[in-house]
């Protein structure tokens, strides 16, 4: 794992400076657009997009040299409403994605980038799981764990929680696919095969 981190980490950097060229010169088209309100548009949907690419570079240094969160408290269902933009960029026309969220949703302590990393990577999986098309949902909600779920196998304490769920009308994961799940380096054509899960 060491070795991987390392090969993670010079990739990132050399990434991250292959970005910091095309932001730089997109900000100087977008200076240059004048009175042309598409181009503008387009300009700063592809800005947006750098931007993001440097913030996964930043997760996989984290990665690599173990770099602590940045932990704050904030409202996930805001966060993941704002989403839905760059959500819908990414998984295409052909994906309908429904957001629900519950009623006084509490704040909660993350790290927004590495959330919004979370959320991207399961609905790219889950559009991966949908060649065809299909649904995506993103519900937040308040829930509290009973005594009787507590003493199941998932080995977690009784108390109130935070969920954040992403589910797909995709076609479920094999066996196989499950059996692997954690596996950081599963590939892509399995994903492909499976649902986005949390």
């Amino acid at each position: 794992m060491e070795a991987v981190g390392q090969l993670t980490g010079g990739v990132a950097h050399d990434f991250n400076n292959l970005l910091a060229i095309i932001m730089g010169n997109l900000e100087l088209l977008s200076a240059r657009t004048g009175e042309d309100a598409n181009f503008s548009k387009y300009a700063a949907q592809a800005l947006a997009a750098t931007e993001r690419g440097a913030e996964l570079t930043q997760w996989l240094l984290a990665f690599s040299r173990k770099q602590p969160l940045r932990p704050m408290v904030i409202d996930i269902s805001e966060l993941v409403a704002g989403m839905r933009d760059l959500l819908a960029r990414s998984l295409g026309a052909e994906v309908e994605i429904a957001m629900t969220g519950g009623q006084d949703i509490w704040p909660c302590e993350v790290d927004p980038g590495q959330l919004e990393n979370a959320v991207l990577n399961l609905s790219i999986n889950a559009r991966d799981a949908m060649p065809q098309g299909g649904r995506l949902t993103i519900e937040t909600s308040n829930v509290a764990i009973e005594a009787e779920y507590a003493a199941g196998p998932d080995d977690m304490a009784m108390g109130q929680y935070f969920l954040l769920a992403v589910s797909d009308s995709g076609e479920g994961m094999t066996e196989e696919v499950i059996a692997q799940a954690f596996n950081p380096f599963l590939p892509p054509r399995t994903w492909a095969r499976a649902a986005a899960w949390v």
